[in-house]
């Protein structure tokens, strides 16, 4: 476990994001199936769809994951997507990728006081091979 200061999640709320309080689920995206390069581009999606308000996207150019852009309904420079009030299985992405890749599905959980960090990463279409 890596603990998160607590000066990260006061300068999300601060900015238009979630608080601590509301338990945050953070995706975030990688642009390959290794390595450590964010996707931008990318919803975050259950079952299929969008869960906006539930999701959260950092500034466009914000590398360091500090500013929350409350406009954005995609991922930055970062990858990243922060989420509340979802629990469960179902959870993906849509955008950001090539034709013969699609966002691996994960699970979610949105537990108050505790951020929880997942990375999610591109994997080939149904029949297909994906090669970002």
């Amino acid at each position: 476990m890596c603990p998160l200061p607590s000066t990260t999640t006061d300068k999300w709320a601060a900015s238009g994001g979630p608080t601590i309080d509301q338990g945050i689920y953070a995706d975030i995206f990688r642009a390959h199936a290794t390595g450590l390069a964010g996707q931008a581009g990318v919803t975050v999606t259950k079952n299929g769809g969008t869960i906006h308000p539930k999701d959260f996207y950092f500034a466009a150019n914000d590398t360091n994951k500090d500013t929350i852009d409350a406009n954005s309904q995609m991922t930055g420079a970062n990858g990243t997507a922060l989420i509340i009030g979802q629990n469960g299985a179902g959870y993906a992405g849509m955008g950001g990728l090539a034709t013969d890749c699609v966002w691996a599905g994960g699970f979610a959980a949105s537990v108050a006081g505790i951020v929880f960090v997942q990375v999610t990463r591109p994997i080939g279409a149904p029949g297909k091979t994906c090669a970002q």
